[in-house]
């Protein structure tokens, strides 16, 4: 492992740890590595992930969050401003995807662990603007992101343009 992996590896799991002391929530594992579009079936992560796949997610049997990278360029070697001085995410190193990957993953865990409502597969809602939203994220999504960036001082909607 690189000397920048191993300082990424920590950044990222120092802000998984203040994400979820805030929030109450016990942290539970992280899953990183950077992701192989080559990856064969037998290439997996230190936690039995394909390296082949290339999305974020919790898994809530195992209470896992799999946060691939794009590349190794992508290790953070600072950490970012904690708390997020900001939730645009053009804002310079506040929003790096890893973080938005991050917290995004950190919603529905807070979600299954916190509200008790955990699922995964709910149909979209609807969106402020009207529109159907089709990412898999309905009233669960909502109540989550509505009572996390309330904990956390942020405000809600803006929490959301940036997760969602």
């Amino acid at each position: 492992m690189s000397e920048s992996e191993k300082v990424g590896r920590a950044i990222i799991a120092e802000e998984y740890k203040k994400l979820c002391a805030k929030l109450g929530m016990e942290a539970g594992a992280l899953d990183l590595y950077v992701w192989q579009t080559d990856a064969g079936p037998e290439d997996l992560s230190s936690a039995g992930t394909a390296l082949s796949c290339a999305n974020a997610m919790y898994c809530k049997p195992q209470r896992l969050v799999i946060l691939p990278l794009g590349s190794s360029l992508e290790w953070p070697s600072a950490p970012p401003p904690h708390p997020p001085p900001t939730l645009c995410p053009l804002a310079d190193g506040c929003w790096p995807v890893w973080r938005i990957d991050l917290w995004h993953e950190v919603v529905h865990q807070f979600g299954d662990q916190v509200l008790g409502e955990w699922a995964p597969l709910e149909p979209g809602c609807r969106k402020p603007n009207g529109m159907m939203g089709d990412k898999g994220h309905g009233m669960a999504w909502a109540r989550a992101v509505d009572r996390l960036a309330r904990l956390l001082d942020l405000d809600p909607g803006a929490l959301d343009r940036l997760l969602d």
